[in-house]
């Protein structure tokens, strides 16, 4: 993988990550449900961590580099019809949780894929990105025991 290609795979994984935090801090208000709440709290801290990773990976690859550190159009506009939602008593903790897995679930995607172009990357991104993926597998295993209770 080209270095400009992979400063853009890593540019796109903390703009997920974002999108992913805003909406679980966001969401995690709305349940009245402690342990739903503290779960999407966890999504939000994983996504924290792995924006501080991944950041200071991009600038050791190039001190000049850029990424987008504000929530996507789109995302804030789904979180803002979520809060919406939520507010006249529309959206359940269920819904709640399935749309969490699913930003989760386009992470982990972005990471398998950066991952099987491995051989083009050294040994510091492999560590970081099974680092990442153990970690986020580990919450989407908690989201899917949740949405199935």
């Amino acid at each position: 993988m080209k270095n400009e290609s992979l400063l853009e795979v890593l540019s796109n994984l903390i703009s997920q990550h974002n999108d992913a935090f805003k909406f679980a801090t966001t969401s995690s208000t709305f349940s009245e449900n402690t342990t739903i709440s503290r779960t999407l709290l966890s999504l939000a801290e994983s996504s924290h961590y792995c924006i501080v990773d991944l950041v200071s990976y991009l600038k050791q690859l190039d001190a000049t580099a850029t990424f987008d550190n504000q929530v996507s159009i789109a995302e804030a506009l789904f979180i803002g019809w979520t809060d919406l939602k939520n507010s006249m008593g529309f959206e359940s903790d269920e819904e709640l949780l399935i749309a969490a897995k699913n930003y989760y679930d386009k992470i982990m995607t972005n990471y398998s894929t950066l991952k099987e172009s491995q051989d083009a990357l050294n040994p510091e991104i492999n560590e970081l990105i099974s680092l990442h993926q153990t970690h986020l597998k580990q919450n989407l295993h908690n989201l899917e025991n949740l949405i199935e209770e």
